[in-house]
């Protein structure tokens, strides 16, 4: 049998998709080389200052730095001599197994470890594929198997409840919390799967892996998916929207994968039904009665409303807590009067008007913010277009909260906010292109194919939000900052020109 270094990650790895830490491990040419998005290099930066950030919580501590073989020499060192109370980053290696451990505190009255995780999160996670109570049971588990005496395990995470006022208050930022014994009552399940992983890793290669049995929203299929399942066609029973686990599961154990094959007769909700049958027909199936009812109920003039917002971990600005949105950006469309019967996209780009707002500066935003929608969404009449309300809502909401001086113009933004996305989450219009998503992604090249994100130097918002976290922070150069600047400009304005299109396209249908 091959020793083969297994870390924390590997472990939560094998709990996901154990197939897929298998070709991991011994086929890794099957790995795409495939760089890590902006908005995943910002998450483990954020994990990374969380981490940091913690450490203020202990005031004795030394962080374990080097590689493998030279943190583990520096971690015995330190726990020999104990000149520190904490190590940040110990490394403990045992037979195959490697750990790096966020906290290691010694507890005097106990003569052993208080070993504790830090987690930039606002609660302690149990779901099946994101658990921290698994993480802390396998790094338990391998500082027994080190003859490390461990006396409490604990979660460090984010206060949900904190608000920043003035310099950051550590001992109110952070909770901790102890979970000695949960972690005790599934430590020996947790060894059990880990000696499992092994054999597993040193087996033959399984024909599938476990995604096989998973939706295919984001998140829930491992990197090797289309190696380990050829016969999961492009468009299949996964992505039949918010289907259950019971009922892709029948399918796929009778082997019907392609979202075509589904049988007639096969029971799913009302939406899920026009999308089956659209794809089956191969053509777009649109409820005109329904889109009409939606229509009439928009009123000019309109305005159509994207925002982009910032989540640091940790609070930037005095009023806003972990994870609460900065809005840094805006775009507004506007449409003063009803297009004619005969209006064309000429007649559109000339009657649309545009407005713009973007933070330049590590600054709170949000009094800016507040006055220049003022300054542009002055009619008290008219609706307020948006795709994804709960999202705008909210932010609105938040922003009357830090600006209580506009709290009520916020307020009354969104009794005028109608969600376009509505049109096609709600199964008034369904085409077999969407592949059942109602993202404006998806919609917008079918409808407009003359418009694209692909292009766009930054296409999507989880890297516009982290690219002006770059660019205001100074983390990169300002001639490249400049640019960014005008990137996020493009992409935001796509974003609500797009809402415009389609808007413009529904309206249109009707007319002809």
């Amino acid at each position: 049998m091959k020793k083969i270094q297994i870390t924390k990650t590997d472990y939560l790895n094998f709990r996901f998709c154990r197939k897929n830490l298998w070709l991991l491990k011994n086929k890794p040419d099957e790995f795409d080389e495939v760089p890590l998005s902006e908005f995943e290099l910002e998450i483990v930066k954020e994990g990374q200052a969380v981490d940091s950030e913690a450490r203020n919580l202990f005031t004795n501590g030394v962080l374990i730095e080097g590689d493998q073989e030279v943190a583990v020499a520096e971690t015995k060192y330190h726990m020999d001599n104990r000149e520190f109370d904490a190590l940040f980053q110990a490394a403990v290696k045992v037979d195959q197994y490697y750990i790096r451990t966020d906290i290691l505190e010694w507890n005097q009255e106990a003569g052993a470890w208080d070993l504790f995780e830090v987690k930039a999160t606002t609660k302690i996670k149990r779901e099946k594929f994101n658990n921290h109570i698994y993480d802390l049971a396998f790094q338990y588990n391998i500082c027994k198997l080190a003859n490390l005496k461990i006396n409490k395990i604990g979660v460090i995470y984010l206060n949900k409840d904190y608000i920043k006022e003035g310099e950051i208050n550590y001992d109110q930022l952070f909770k901790r919390e102890d979970i000695t014994k949960e972690i005790l009552e599934i430590a020996d399940s947790v060894k059990d799967e880990m000696d499992l992983m092994i054999d597993y890793l040193n087996g033959p290669e399984e024909e599938h892996c476990q995604c096989r049995y998973r939706t295919r929203s984001v998140g829930n299929h491992c990197t090797t998916f289309n190696y380990s399942n050829p016969d999961v066609p492009d468009y299949a029973v996964h992505d039949v929207t918010r289907i259950s686990k019971k009922k892709l599961n029948f399918l796929i154990d009778e082997n019907i994968l392609s979202i075509n094959d589904i049988p007639d007769d096969f029971k799913f909700s009302d939406n899920q039904s026009l999308q089956v049958i659209a794809a089956k027909k191969n053509k777009p199936i649109k409820d005109l009665e329904k889109i009409e009812e939606f229509l009439s109920e928009i009123h000019y003039p309109i305005y159509f409303l994207d925002y982009e917002s910032y989540l640091p971990a940790i609070p930037w600005f005095d009023g806003y807590g972990p994870y609460q949105n900065i809005v840094f950006q805006y775009s507004l469309h506007v449409l003063e009067n009803q297009p004619p019967e005969n209006a064309d996209l000429d007649w559109l780009n000339k009657n649309i008007k545009h407005f713009e707002f973007l933070a330049p500066a590590p600054k709170d935003p949000s009094a800016d913010i507040t006055e220049s929608l003022k300054n542009h969404i002055c009619n008290p009449n008219g609706s307020i277009l948006v795709w994804h309300k709960p999202f705008e809502m909210g932010r609105n909401r938040e922003l009357g909260v830090l600006n209580p001086i506009k709290k009520d113009f916020m307020n009354l933004m969104n009794d005028r906010i109608i969600d376009l996305k509505e049109v096609f989450s709600k199964g008034m219009y369904v085409d077999p292109k969407f592949k059942g998503s109602a993202s404006i992604k998806k919609v917008l090249p079918v409808i407009a194919p003359d418009l694209s994100y692909k292009n766009l130097a930054i296409n999507n918002g989880a890297d516009a939000n982290k690219m002006w976290g770059k660019m205001v922070t100074g983390e990169i150069p300002k001639s490249a900052s400049e640019q960014i600047y005008k990137n996020l400009l493009i992409y935001c304005k796509q974003d609500t020109f797009a809402m415009v299109r389609i808007w413009f396209y529904l309206d249109q249908l009707f007319k002809k």
